[in-house]
């Protein structure tokens, strides 16, 4: 088992500082993370929401066809702006207030690629560096 940062979880960090946000992570239609910038405990619901929103269930059958699927939401909490990639992941990255969703559009343009070659060359036990655990266990317990 290898520690934090996997080199996905360094590519999310720069993705935020590029955009002015506060946290980045990848997930799967399971809702299994495999790459997480640093979460602090005060981003916690910000984040759980926000991968629901990400996740709905019209939004995982749309990625399951293999549509490319966005979601923005740039003036109401949680600050977000998610895409989804090869099928079964998304990108989500939240801010703590109004962002310039066509500066973060480009961002997360500008590093998709790089994002999704990382995540599909992570190993299938996936990366658990201490970000990863978090996101996973804050999950669990959200869900009982």
């Amino acid at each position: 088992m290898r520690d934090w940062p996997w080199p996905i979880d360094e590519r999310l960090a720069a993705l935020t500082v590029a955009c002015g946000a506060g946290v980045a992570f990848v997930i799967d239609t399971h809702r299994v993370p495999y790459g997480c910038t640093a979460l602090p405990w005060e981003w916690r619901s910000r984040v759980l929401s926000s991968a629901e929103l990400a996740l709905s269930a019209e939004r995982r059958a749309a990625m399951r066809l293999g549509r490319p699927v966005e979601f923005a939401r740039a003036d109401a909490e949680p600050f977000m702006l998610s895409r989804s990639f090869a099928s079964l992941y998304a990108l989500v990255v939240l801010w703590e207030r109004t962002f310039d969703l066509d500066a973060a559009r480009a961002a997360v343009g500008e590093a998709m690629p790089e994002i999704e070659a990382l995540t599909l060359s992570t190993p299938p036990d996936g990366p658990r560096g201490a970000a990863v655990v978090s996101l996973a266990a804050w999950r669990a317990r959200a869900t009982g």
